[in-house]
Order: C-alpha cells, then sequence, then structure tokens
C-alpha cells in the first residue's frame, strides 16, 4: 500500500471511535426504557447515578426528559459522525483506485515492447478502467467496512454480554449458524463468478474496440452482425453474471433479518417456558431492537463484504501480476527513464549508431529473426533497408530503436552503448510509422505533442509547416492551426497524415528519422513528394528508411538488404531495381 499504510491506525482510531458512540447510545437506552416502564423503581444505574450527580433537585420526570434529550443529542451526533466515517472509506477506497490506475499506466507505459506485443490492448483498457474501479469500490471498502464494521460488531456483542448473556448465546447461535451455512454453500460460486465476471469483461471491451475502430472494414464487408453478436454474447453474459453475484451478496441481509424475527419470538418462548414475566425481558429486546439497527447492517456489510472480496479476488490478481513486475530490471523502467533524462547526454549531438553482430529471436519461436546484423548510420547520411514480406526489417528497427533487447550484439550510439543509456537514443530519433500516430486534437498540439499548451511556439509550428509543405493547406482551414484532425486524423489525408508526422519529429528536433514502410499507403505522386521533401533535409537530419517501392530509395547514401538467411548485406540501388 505504500504510504496508504500509514493511514490505516488513523482510520482505526475513528472506526473505533465510531464503535464508542454506539455502545453509549446504547448504553442510554437500556435504562431510558427501564425508566419508561417503572418510573419508581430505585435500581441502580450508571445513568442514573449520572443524572443524580448532576440533577440532585430534578425530579423523575424531568431526568427522563433530561435522559431523552441525551439520548437524541448522542443519536444526532453518531449520525454526523458515521457520515464522516463513510467518507473517509470512500475518500480513502478511490484515491486508492486512483493511484492504482495511475501506477498501472506507468506500468503499461515502460512495459518491455516484446511484452506488450503478446497481449491485447483491451486488456490495459481494462485493468485501467474497469478492474481498478472495482477494486477501489468493492475490493478496497469491503475490506475498510470489514474493519470498521468488524470493530463495531465486537464493541456491541460486548455490550449486548454485558446486557444479557443468554439472549447474545441464542442470537449468535442463530445468526452464526445461518451465516457458517451460507458461506460454506456459496463461496465458491462467488469465487467462480468474480473470475468469470473479469473474463466476459474484458472480451466486452475487446469486442466494443474492435468493432469501433473497425467500422469502415467491417461496414464495407457487411459484417456487422459477427462483431455485434461478439459484444452481445459477452455483454449478456456479463450482465447475467455479475447479477447472480450481487443477489448472492444480498441474500444475507435477509436472512439477518429473519434470525432475528426468530430470534425474538425464542427469546419469548424461553421467558414464558421459565416462567418469567414479559415485562421484565422488555428492556433487554428493546436493546437488542435498537442493537439490531447496527448489528444486521454491520454483519451484513461483514458478509457482504467477505463475499465481495472473493469476487474481486481475480480481479485483484490480474492487476497485482501487473504491478508486481519488476521494472527495475526492465530498460524502459520509470526508474531509468528517470535516472537519464538527468543526464548530460540530452543535449549531445548525433553522430553515429552502429548495430554490431545483433541476434534476436522472438520467445515463441526458436529460429532467429536477425542473424549477427550489422550496419552502421552517420549523422546526415539517408539509409534504405529493403527485404521481402516477414524477413525481419521491422524488427530490425525495433532493435536499433531500443524497443525490442537484441539476443547477442550490440548498439552503439556516438561509440556508446545503448544498454547503458537508452534515452540517449530516444531524444535523438523519431518515428514515423505506416500508421501515424495522431490524437483527437488540434494540428497544434499533434505537432507538438508532448508539450504543455502554453509552451508551444506558434512561430516554429509555422516555420516547420512550410518546410514539410503544409503551410497552405493549415492557412486556408477556418481554424487554422486549432483545426481538430479527428480520431486518428480521419479528417486529414494519408499525405497530411504524413506531413503532421514529419513535422512533429522537425518540432522535437529529432537528428534521426526513422520511416518504417510510413508511405507505403500513399499514392505514387503523393509518395513522390514526401520522398523530395526528405531528400532536402539531407546533411541537416539523419534518415533511415524501410523501403516499399524501390524508387523511394534512390535518393539513399547507403542500401542494406535483409537477405533469407537472416543477415544484411550492402546493396546498389540499380542491382535492385534488375532483380
Amino acid at each position: 500500500m505504500g504510504n496508504d499504510s500509514k493511514r490505516i491506525p488513523f482510520l482505526i482510531v475513528i472506526f473505533i471511535a465510531s464503535s464508542a458512540l454506539d455502545i453509549v447510545g446504547l448504553g442510554i437506552v437500556f435504562p431510558y426504557i427501564s425508566l419508561l416502564l417503572e418510573p419508581n423503581d430505585q435500581t441502580e444505574s450508571y445513568v442514573l447515578t449520572f443524572a443524580d450527580l448532576f440533577f440532585k433537585d430534578s425530579n423523575t420526570t424531568e431526568i427522563i426528559l433530561i435522559i431523552g434529550l441525551l439520548l437524541v443529542v448522542v443519536f444526532v451526533s453518531k449520525m454526523f459522525y458515521s457520515l464522516f466515517v463513510n467518507w473517509k472509506i470512500l475518500n480513502f477506497s478511490y484515491e486508492k483506485g486512483a493511484k492504482i490506475r495511475t501506477a498501472l499506466m506507468v506500468r503499461y507505459q515502460n512495459i518491455p515492447y516484446g511484452e506488450y506485443l503478446n497481449r491485447n490492448s483491451a486488456d490495459y483498457i481494462n485493468s485501467i478502467q474497469l478492474l481498478s474501479a472495482q477494486f477501489a469500490q468493492n475490493t478496497m471498502q469491503a475490506i475498510l467496512r470489514f474493519l470498521s464494521e468488524g470493530i463495531m460488531l465486537l464493541a456491541i456483542l460486548t455490550y449486548l454480554a454485558w446486557t444479557n448473556p443468554t439472549a447474545l448465546c441464542i442470537l449468535l447461535s442463530l445468526v452464526g449458524g445461518v451465516v457458517f451455512l451460507y458461506d460454506k454453500l456459496f463461496r465458491k460460486k462467488i469465487t467462480a463468478y468474480g473470475k468469470s465476471t473479469t473474463e466476459h469483461q474484458s472480451k466486452l471491451v475487446k469486442g466494443t474496440n474492435e468493432s469501433i475502430e473497425g467500422l469502415k472494414e467491417i461496414r464495407i464487408l457487411g459484417i456487422e452482425p459477427f462483431f455485434l453478436k461478439k459484444v452481445k454474447e459477452s455483454a449478456y453474459t456479463y450482465a447475467k453474471l455479475f447479477a447472480k453475484s450481487q443477489v448472492l451478496g444480498l441474500a444475507p441481509r435477509y436472512i439477518l433479518e429473519f434470525c432475528l424475527i426468530l430470534f425474538i419470538v425464542i427469546f419469548v418462548f424461553i421467558t414464558i417456558l421459565g416462567g418469567f414475566e414479559l415485562k421484565s425481558i422488555v428492556p433487554s429486546l428493546t436493546v437488542f431492537a435498537v442493537s439490531s439497527l447496527r448489528l444486521i447492517p454491520a454483519a451484513n456489510s461483514i458478509s457482504n463484504g467477505i463475499a465481495q472480496m472473493r469476487f474481486g479476488r481475480h480481479a485483484t490478481q490480474l492487476i497485482y501480476d501487473d504491478l508486481a513486475s519488476d521494472l527495475e530490471n526492465t530498460p524502459e523502467s520509470l526508474h531509468s527513464n528517470a535516472t537519464d533524462r538527468s543526464n548530460p547526454v540530452e543535449s549531445e549531438v548525433f553522430s553515429s549508431l552502429e548495430l554490431s553482430e545483433i541476434s534476436f529471436s522472438y520467445p515463441s519461436s526458436d529460429k532467429p529473426v536477425l542473424d549477427k546484423v550489422s550496419l552502421s548510420i552517420n549523422a546526415g547520411e539517408i539509409i534504405g533497408i529493403v527485404g521481402s514480406t516477414g524477413s525481419g526489417k521491422t524488427t530490425l528497427i525495433n532493435v536499433m530503436l531500443g524497443l525490442l533487447k537484441s539476443s547477442s550484439g550490440q548498439t552503439l550510439v556516438n561509440g556508446n552503448s545503448v544498454a547503458d543509456n537508452l534515452q540517449a537514443l530516444r531524444r535523438i530519433v523519431a518515428y514515423l510509422p505506416q500508421q501515424i500516430f495522431l490524437t483527437d486534437d488540434s494540428l497544434r498540439n499533434n505537432i507538438a505533442l508532448g508539450i504543455q499548451s502554453n509552451k508551444i511556439s506558434d512561430r516554429k509550428i509555422w516555420t516547420i509547416l512550410e518546410k514539410v509543405r503544409l503551410k497552405e493547406f493549415v492557412e486556408d482551414l477556418p481554424e487554422g492551426l486549432d483545426t481538430m484532425v479527428g480520431e486518428h486524423g480521419m479528417r486529414l489525408s494519408g499525405g497530411q497524415c504524413q506531413r503532421v508526422a514529419l513535422a512533429r519529429s522537425l518540432y522535437h528536433d529529432r537528428s534521426m528519422l526513422v520511416l518504417d514502410e510510413s508511405t507505403s499507403s500513399l499514392d505514387g505522386e503523393t509518395e513522390k513528394r514526401i520522398i523530395t521533401e526528405l531528400k532536402e533535409l539531407r546533411g541537416e537530419k539523419t534518415i533511415v528508411m524501410i523501403a516499399h517501392r524501390l524508387t523511394t530509395l534512390q535518393h539513399c547514401d547507403r542500401i542494406y538488404s535483409l537477405n533469407k538467411n537472416r543477415t544484411l548485406t550492402v546493396v546498389n540501388y540499380e542491382d535492385l531495381l534488375s532483380t
């Protein structure tokens, strides 16, 4: 729990204080009822002693009124204090949920790229948005209420044992037996419902994401019913399982109410059989009845809390598994990033990047994707990389960028190992994939991505837009730089998205541009224009491009070809055209 563990003792103190108020309230009820039934009874009690001490000249009627007023004050105080306790529980739980969401976000932002590739994006969304909320609203609250209600329950039971131990034994036998039987019958079902609900919740998120993101292709193919069925099945199964779990959670309340009625009947029955007057048990019954106003909700809360903890066990385990991963041993850990960002290398000028005897294979395959690959890139060069589909070009780029860790060999930036300072490389490189990443935000914020609005230089943006030949287009837009690009840049053409991405890399002053078939989805004319623009950056920027069309490589200083044996060789542009 981190720093939250320091707040637990304070919460326990306020729980104890709340229980003390409950006991004070109940402690006044018993003599108050006795005094109402027998106004002239001189039986000593702590309340009457208190009244005699402070109100010596008061008659019985006045004492009854004073004690009644005191009872009202205590229960009003208890009401407001109970609200305060609940606020503390809710505040702690939701803050914990926010911290878990933040911690998960940090975890996923720094997750090793190889691990990232093995999971569906719906898993991350489900954990951050839904599982974290489920933990905060259900599991965390259940734990705190278990503590709060448990302390209060213990205090009230102690007082009831002092008031009438026989009656308490009857009540505990009834409630304990029924709750034990209920728990034994349904504990496994509740845990199973929790696991199944979490799984279908994840499928629901996944199906929804796929249906929305692939809307265009799905609509053209006319396969909406297929994706609708996936979402519908998950949604209905989730709803059915969740409803069943809720019913099992609510059941103890009604069972406890039945136990209370059964207790009263049995207690009266035993009193009659024992030859006692019914009037003699009225104060005790009243105290037990008033106590039940807290005992039943408390017992129900504890029982429901146990059910919630069991229901949320699978979700909690998933969150724990992600947060418990050893980030300090990953090259992309937050700790490492924070250290690197304070390194003087931040202002270093790029001079060279070298891959030396690099080998790499995915965990799921024994065959290497790269086998002792070597290449060198000098500042200001334009380097091309070609190879057949599936030859490992993108894998090579991912290793070059430090996203994937090679099994052997090393990557050097300016003569220094990237393994020792990954952020030195990240501050030099801009990556332009085939599918450009654009946020549903303005052109300005997409170009200056990650920079606070009040720190963005519009003058710099306009200079860059002219360089990438987007200035006239943006000037003609009614809202100019404030124009919203839409989700995934859907309000822009493919060529415009590429230019925005290029403008972004220039705005962030990255020395090296890596293009992973980023022009492959463009028409020939648009691609030709962008390649011409990149050519004009020769000497100013270092460019590495994976080629889709061989004609895009004609301006390269050097071209590397990935061969079938997973090695790299230098080839001539003319030789490529002749093959």
